[in-house]
């Protein structure tokens, strides 16, 4: 799959196609010079790659040739998006509609990339599979009824928060990191 995504990356280089609102970073290539397939192959890709590396935080330390044989060997367990989301949810990095989200994006980067018809963001089930994703809480919510910028900002999201999924919070940030992946309050001291 390539060079995993890791939280030393800048958010431009692993969303080149402009996830955040237009004047922000002048010069900076948009979503629209990227087609649609492009856009959710790559974002796709990125989510999977920073799930990926959260769960290996939750692993106990492996070596490289481990961590072939659970994620890229042929036939390794880890080696699609499915089980990757199968064993986050099950290791608690996230909740039931954080899950869910995540089947969506695999639903519709699968759609993308075993069509042989042309497909956009337009195409009727794309649009309504997008719908169904939760309005991400980041940057852009006001342009989240296009298909494409909610798709973008939920992967954005997705990504963010693996990235940093042991990241030290203020009390606000880990409200909103729980609120996305859907995770329960954590229980007050005894």
């Amino acid at each position: 799959m390539g060079p995993r995504a890791a939280p030393k990356h800048l958010i431009g280089e692993l969303f080149p196609f402009g996830i955040l609102p237009p004047g922000f970073a002048e010069g900076k290539i948009t979503a629209r010079q990227y087609d649609d397939r492009a856009i959710v192959l790559i974002s796709t890709t990125v989510v999977e790659q920073s799930l990926e590396g959260a769960l290996l935080k939750r692993f106990k330390a492996l070596s490289p040739d481990e961590e072939r044989e659970i994620f890229s060997e042929d036939g390794a367990p880890l080696s699609s998006f499915d089980p990757k989301v199968r064993i986050g949810f099950a290791l608690g990095l996230f909740g039931k509609l954080a899950k869910t989200d995540l089947a969506t994006l695999r639903h519709v980067r699968n759609a993308f990339a075993h069509s042989r018809l042309e497909i956009t963001f337009d195409t009727p089930e794309i649009a309504l599979a997008c719908a169904m994703l939760r309005k991400a809480m980041g940057l852009g919510t006001h342009t989240q009824d296009v298909p494409r910028e909610r798709f973008i900002m939920n992967t954005f999201e997705f990504t963010s928060e693996f990235l940093n999924i042991d990241a030290k919070y203020d009390e606000e940030a880990e409200e909103r990191r729980r609120a996305w992946l859907d995770l329960p309050a954590p229980h007050p001291e005894s």
